[in-house]
């Protein structure tokens, strides 16, 4: 993803969650943007858009997220993920020219020829004027009955067994188990995590914290033990998050998480947001 792409995935939230010019308009000069020379014409998604082009050109789009964090609590982790992509992704010198979206009729959000309803903009639903385009998959107006079989909306093909009951194997890595109740483990094994984390479990505990906090920085640990057990599946932007959050809990955590992300079961794991803000730790 880059720079530009990332920024207008941020703008989308942003403008979602804000959506009238006076708010965006105090946003900007809280975060030291000042909007007089700035066209304030279109709509507040336009609006919000130069407003952040601005703040880009000035290193003030982390103000921008901070301030508009504080306002929306409930949203601040999905701003905050939002943010840390940006930040991670390469600049590619793209122009930063206004992306399509205006409003629709009947009051619904249209980006380019798609329109959407009461649908939030980051939401993964596609609705195309006059019905529902699903590159000739099916389209379900109710309810599926499958007597626990399996539904295909579109070409299947299947190589390999026939499978006409339950199927079972050891699988180890990644693989298909067919069966009820079958699973399989992707990621690494999770007493390997809680090793590769003990030393940040040790600096929470030893951590000179309140009890209260010092109880939801270990949630947090297990959260984090959570996701790094997907393995390459892992949300990269969720575990940078929760290690940002481990090191507002208990500061003293962050060179533990330094050095736990060392280990190679860790270092395989992370992605580019994960890396950004361990950078961060590592240089307070």
């Amino acid at each position: 993803m880059s720079n530009k792409e990332a920024l207008t995935a941020l703008w989308r939230l942003l403008a979602e969650l804000y959506d009238d010019q006076a708010t965006v308009k105090r946003l900007a000069e809280q975060s030291g943007i000042n909007p007089a020379y700035i066209s304030a014409e279109g709509a507040a998604a336009d609006y919000w858009w130069r407003i952040l082009v601005e703040a880009h050109k000035r290193g003030k789009v982390q103000e921008i997220v901070k301030n508009a964090s504080w306002e929306i609590e409930e949203r601040a982790k999905d701003l905050k993920q939002a943010y840390h992509t940006y930040a991670a992704a390469p600049d590619t010198g793209d122009l930063l020219e206004a992306p399509t979206m205006t409003p629709g009729p009947g009051g619904g959000i249209r980006i380019g020829k798609i329109e959407a309803k009461n649908v939030s903009m980051h939401d993964q639903y596609i609705f195309e004027r006059g019905g529902i385009d699903t590159g000739g998959g099916a389209v379900v107006g109710g309810g599926v009955y499958t007597g626990g079989g399996m539904f295909v909306g579109g070409n299947m093909t299947v190589q390999g067994d026939r499978v006409s009951g339950d199927k079972f194997g050891d699988v180890s890595g990644t693989g298909v188990v067919i069966g009820s109740g079958a699973s399989v483990q992707t990621g690494p094994p999770a007493d390997k995590v809680a090793q590769a984390l003990a030393p940040v479990l040790t600096a929470v505990q030893q951590s000179t914290v309140d009890a209260a906090r010092q109880a939801v920085a270990l949630q947090e640990i297990e959260k984090l033990k959570a996701e790094l057990a997907k393995g390459k599946d892992a949300d990269d932007s969720r575990i940078a998050g929760i290690l940002e959050d481990l090191a507002n809990l208990v500061p003293g955590a962050g060179a533990a998480v330094v050095s736990a992300f060392g280990t190679p079961l860790l270092v395989g794991i992370a992605g580019p947001v994960t890396h950004f803000v361990l950078n961060q730790f590592k240089r307070k």
